[in-house]
């Protein structure tokens, strides 16, 4: 399987600290605006101003942690993630990236330096690192 044609409209943008578009995104920021505009999920909150930088891994593991606890009526953690799920990533024992399957094993994220990619969340270097897949309900 491919990573299925609605995600190229996604791939133009780019990587910023704290990027809330319209062309430029970290990577929370880039998940709430696919979930928005390709699923129509509103209600995941901003967090921007939860940490002091997207670079600020203990910063932003630390909201990542916080989130999790206070949404858990509406997203649950699942085992078979199906497109739309986030995708949240451990990196130095902390899950501080995130991304969104797109089906298959493909995930679409943002990174500095790389913009929009989309990687297969099965292969090396995301396979140890994949912390849940988290739905919305």
């Amino acid at each position: 399987m491919v990573a299925p044609g609605w995600c190229e409209r996604f791939t133009r943008f780019r990587y910023e600290d704290k990027g809330r578009g319209p062309d430029c995104f970290d990577c929370w920021g880039f998940v709430l605006f696919v979930e928005r505009e390709q699923f129509g999920v509103t209600d995941l909150p901003d967090l921007g101003g939860e940490y002091e930088s997207a670079e600020d891994h203990k910063s932003v593991a630390a909201t990542v942690e916080k989130y999790k606890r206070s949404l858990s009526a509406h997203w649950v953690k699942v085992e078979n993630p199906q497109p739309g799920d986030i995708v949240m990533l451990d990196i130095g024992g902390q899950p501080w990236h995130c991304g969104m399957a797109v089906g298959g094993d493909w995930m679409m994220h943002i990174l500095k330096g790389v913009n929009v990619g989309l990687e297969h969340f099965t292969r090396e270097p995301w396979r140890n690192r994949i912390e849940g897949f988290y739905r919305h309900e």
